[in-house]
């Protein structure tokens, strides 16, 4: 862990508003129980704009575990893509994105969605 994140105190409990004129004033999105990452943000905004950004970080060069994660808000960000992202996750040449893919595309998902 890089010296900057161990002198950052660990969130708890953190709420998350979002500040937009539009919808009148803020508005609660949610609380969260670690520290955010920025696609923890991506998600819980729904911001679609970032999508390109997070699909080229899913199947970019990072570790497995981000670009799963990646994986995981962009298709939260897009729900008619996500079969798909994960059908090409399912060949990456990282074996861990691949049994993350296997994973995630044999889950059972009854009552979700």
């Amino acid at each position: 862990m890089s010296p900057a994140a161990e002198d950052m105190p660990h969130a708890t409990d953190v709420e998350v508003w979002l500040d937009d004129a539009t919808l009148g004033g803020s508005a609660r999105v949610g609380t969260l129980t670690r520290r955010p990452s920025l696609l923890t943000f991506a998600a819980l905004l729904k911001a679609e704009g970032a999508y390109d950004s997070i699909e080229r970080l899913a199947f970019g060069r990072a570790h497995w575990r981000v670009r799963s994660a990646a994986l995981e808000v962009a298709g939260l960000l897009a729900p008619g893509e996500r079969d798909a992202l994960w059908r090409r996750a399912e060949l990456d040449g990282d074996p861990a994105v691949r049994r993350a893919a296997r994973l995630w595309l044999h889950a059972d998902r009854s009552g979700t969605d």
